[in-house]
């Protein structure tokens, strides 16, 4: 059981590092510029995160060929 969420966090936590860092990014931005022009920089974040988790889950299902495998590392990539 430990193994397998290693194995997840193998293959998921690129992705939330990517995420993380663009969540910061926006945040700093958000932060020092003008709201109006960064309003849809959330929704950006959102879809990437949707997209990362997907790709995540199914590298890791493919690779290990476990699809539980793949939804946990597709929450460690989201979480």
């Amino acid at each position: 059981m430990v193994d397998d969420w290693r194995a997840a966090a193998r293959y998921g936590m690129p992705f939330g590092i990517g995420l993380a860092i663009f969540a910061g990014v926006i945040g700093l931005l958000n932060l020092f510029g003008s709201s109006s022009q960064f309003r849809a920089l959330p929704y950006f974040w959102l879809m990437a995160a949707i997209i990362c988790a997907f790709v995540a889950g199914f590298i890791a299902a493919r690779v290990r060929g476990s699809f539980i495998l793949g939804v946990d590392a597709g929450a460690v990539a989201c979480a």
